[in-house]
């Protein structure tokens, strides 16, 4: 059992350290106790885990437990969800950091998961927040501190996340997204220039058809 101060050490006794990170993020969704994460971030952070084994050179370093931190870690932040101070740790924003820097230079890399029968909505999702509106985010806390620094819930920024930009116009090309989501937050017109200049590779073009989600 998890004590209430959120001292992670019966968590740790309790479970085999060569568990899967899917198996760590499940107990890390319900700690402390009485906590149940949101489904959609824990979903997000199960997309963002799926990258791993494609990267064995840069993950592999990392315990189980340490990936499922900060994928969930990472998760929470981009679907600006409540940080839940529990068991935050430097190697867990260790792998926020790389995970989020993973998908900002290779967003396709969610193409690449394992079983693409199981190919979600969500992880298209992931693929175009990252390509089309990550950079409308701030960049990932770079230390703990800066982590566990109370967000200002009136920031433009926290109005475009992942979670905001797959529940508006779900069925909408990327561009027609990110003008709702602008508008809905009052920016300067002279945002359509920007728009403008966006558009869909035909790689994903062929994707959407394909999958029938375009």
């Amino acid at each position: 059992m998890v004590t209430g101060d959120g001292d992670a050490r019966g968590l740790r006794s309790t479970l085999d350290p060569d568990k899967s990170p899917v198996h760590w993020l499940g107990h890390y969704c319900t700690c402390p106790f009485g906590h149940v994460e949101d489904d959609f971030v824990r979903n997000t952070a199960e997309v963002l885990l799926g990258v791993v084994p494609q990267s064995p050179g840069i993950f592999d370093r990392y315990a189980p437990s340490t990936l499922a931190m900060g994928a969930l870690m990472l998760a929470r932040f981009l679907c600006g969800a409540y940080m839940m101070p529990f068991n935050e740790n430097e190697q867990g924003l260790e792998v926020m950091i790389v995970l989020d820097r993973q998908f900002r230079n290779n967003p396709e890399l969610v193409l690449d998961i394992p079983n693409p029968s199981t190919f979600l909505p969500l992880d298209l999702d992931v693929l175009e927040f990252y390509r089309y509106a990550r950079d409308y985010l701030p960049a990932v806390p770079s230390s703990m501190k800066e982590y566990h620094k109370p967000r200002n819930l009136n920031s433009p920024d926290l109005k475009i996340n992942l979670l905001s930009y797959s529940t508006v116009l779900p069925d909408a090309d990327p561009t027609e997204k990110l003008r709702a989501l602008l508008n809905s937050m009052q920016i300067s017109p002279g945002i359509e220039a920007l728009l403008d200049k966006m558009r869909i590779s035909p790689g994903l073009e062929d994707l959407l058809d394909s999958m029938q989600l375009k």
